[in-house]
């Protein structure tokens, strides 16, 4: 008997189903960007864009059982930032339209300084980097009329804005030392420093702690010495602070140790010490050498000297000039000044 062929069986393979067959459209990728993914039925395509773009529409399309894809195919489309506006009183520089990695600079006016980032940057979330800057008027730092000086202005409003000066001169018996005027400058600053005013003095007399002074080795009682200063448009010397004593000290010592010079204070009615230009000198400056003045005890009822007091520069035992009081009546140098100026005598 013959046997029967028997009929081949397919191995490896799956039956040929609906499902299986069924295909999508090819997809392109969008301009600026790229897919992923195939198109038979079940199928996901994801889509991406390049940097700089972004995706209008879906992400992702799914093959459907009918053949066709779940929705259209999506666009890449350039990013860009909002539009931007150049801060008032300033510019602003860059292209348009305003696309991811592009930057905007930013410039202000002549007098005005700018207040925040000079530069942003369009991000590529379609986001700027910072804020657009401010221009504020330059405004310099108040300044003050100098001392025995004056300062005038250019216009009368404040701040003190780019371009105004301010103009300086100096009282009666001063002189300037510096520049007449300085101008604000567009960076924010004064164009020099203030000038000071110093004690321009008359023939004779020298600059000493912004005092004219004068020193006469020939003797005179007090009273005569002040006459003499008078004379001159001076008076005797009135050390009422510690840099112009120490400044006195300093040029008599040169003229010996045992130089004795009136300076212009001496006893008043009230039994108190009292300079020349009729002001006490109570809590004031004092320059008196130690153990002096020997008068000092003013309240008691016996003076120990009925003779006026008046106060010289002398070096005692310590070999330093310093105040000490004598009798008005005695013969000593005596140290002038003068309250102004150039004019000659």
């Amino acid at each position: 008997m013959r046997k029967s062929a028997r009929k081949p069986v397919s191995r490896g393979r799956r039956p040929l189903t609906y499902e299986s067959a069924v295909r999508c459209n090819n997809l392109t990728p969008p301009t600026n960007g790229a897919m992923t993914g195939s198109n038979s039925y079940g199928d996901v395509a994801t889509f991406t864009c390049d940097p700089g773009y972004k995706l209008v529409g879906t992400f992702t399309l799914t093959c459907q059982y009918d053949g066709t894809w779940s929705g259209g195919s999506p666009k890449c489309t350039a990013v860009q930032c909002p539009t931007l506006k150049s801060p008032a009183n300033g510019n602003m520089m860059g292209f348009r339209p305003y696309r991811e990695s592009m930057t905007r600079s930013f410039t202000c006016k002549r007098g005005y300084k700018l207040a925040g980032a000079k530069s942003i940057r369009c991000h590529a979330d379609g986001t700027w980097s910072g804020r657009v800057p401010t221009c504020k008027a330059v405004q310099c730092p108040t300044l003050k009329s100098p001392a025995n000086g004056f300062m005038t202005f250019t216009a009368s409003t404040r701040p003190y804005r780019e371009s105004m000066t301010r103009s300086f001169t100096c009282k009666r018996g001063y002189k300037l030392a510096g520049a007449k005027s300085i101008r604000c400058q567009a960076d924010g600053t004064w164009s020099g420093r203030v000038p000071t005013c110093k004690a321009e003095c008359r023939n004779g007399y020298q600059l000493l702690a912004q005092t004219c002074i004068r020193v006469y080795v020939d003797k005179k009682n007090y009273n005569d010495a002040q006459k003499a200063c008078e004379k001159e448009g001076a008076t005797l010397a009135m050390p009422k602070t510690k840099k112009l004593d120490v400044a006195l000290r300093k040029l008599i010592s040169k003229s010996g140790k045992d130089s004795k010079y009136w300076i212009g204070l001496k006893t008043g009615r009230l039994r108190t010490w009292q300079w020349e230009d009729g002001s006490r000198l109570e809590n004031g400056y004092k320059g008196w050498s130690p153990g002096e003045p020997m008068s000092s005890c003013f309240t008691k009822s016996v003076w120990w000297s009925s003779s006026p007091q008046c106060v010289q520069y002398w070096s005692a035992s310590t070999y330093n000039h310093m105040w000490d009081d004598a009798e008005c009546k005695q013969s000593k140098g005596y140290i002038c000044q003068a309250s102004d100026t150039t004019e000659n005598h």
